[in-house]
């Protein structure tokens, strides 16, 4: 999958690191995102990549993931990224 300029630009890449938007572009062209309701997802493993399987939410407008960045550091994770980049493409493909 080719990540469009358009999404980069509406995700405004300069506050993410290099690292974020790489790992989530992975995880969407991965396929690594499950929809378990219309506020939680499932950010599956990369083998080789991290250990873990992630949870993310969104309550009211307020991203959460249960990953270690987000939880201590406040930080918007590639985990969150990676979902919002999957619900644009799903949204532009008409999904």
């Amino acid at each position: 999958m080719v990540i469009t300029m358009e999404i980069e630009v509406k995700f405004k890449p300069e506050i993410y690191s290099r690292n974020v938007l790489a790992k989530a572009r992975k995880l969407v062209r991965l396929n690594k995102i499950e929809q378990l309701d219309s506020n939680t997802w499932i950010v599956n493993k990369i083998r080789g990549y991290n250990h873990n399987t992630y949870i993310v939410t969104n309550k009211n407008g307020i991203w959460e993931c249960n990953c270690q960045a987000n939880r201590q550091e406040g930080k918007e994770c590639s985990h969150i990224v990676a979902v919002k980049i999957y619900l644009n493409k799903i949204s532009e493909e008409g999904y």
